[in-house]
């Protein structure tokens, strides 16, 4: 039956997985069938060993950091990313801050430029009319 299974590729130095099928041990023989003990004991038969199993000595030591740690680089790098976060933070809070007093300056804007216009347009069309008027008087 373990020949019919296939087990995954495994890398070198990792740990197994619960389903990788690791190499199994001899087997047993049945009870009936083993010799009494003798006086000289038979070498033990060694263990396989599974491939991918890891020892402590097959790990490389862990390397110290090469670099100690630099406060000053630490502290310059958390805040240049506040820096940006705060940045984007205000301009948010300074956007919907102002929106509001920006749409009622547009608003009143507008008013003022419709009520100089129409004043402007009556002075026209009061000019345009007297004109016509002084036209047709002279013209009889």
């Amino acid at each position: 039956m373990s020949d019919l299974l296939v087990s995954p590729v495994t890398v070198p130095g990792a740990l197994p997985v619960l389903t990788e099928e690791l190499e199994a041990a001899p087997a047993i023989p049945a009870a009936a069938s083993v010799p009494a003990p003798s006086a000289t004991p038979e070498p033990a038969l060694p263990l396989p060993t599974p491939a991918a199993a890891v020892t402590p000595a097959d790990t490389p030591a862990a390397t110290p950091m090469e670099t100690p740690l630099d406060a000053h680089a630490i502290e310059e790098e958390v805040l240049a990313e506040l820096a940006q976060r705060i940045d984007l933070m205000f301009e948010y809070r300074l956007r919907e801050a102002l929106a509001p007093t920006l749409a009622r300056a547009a608003d009143l804007l507008i008013r003022e430029a419709r009520e100089e216009v129409a004043l402007t347009l009556r002075d026209v069309v009061s000019r345009a009319v007297a004109q016509q008027i002084a036209r047709r008087r002279a013209g009889r």
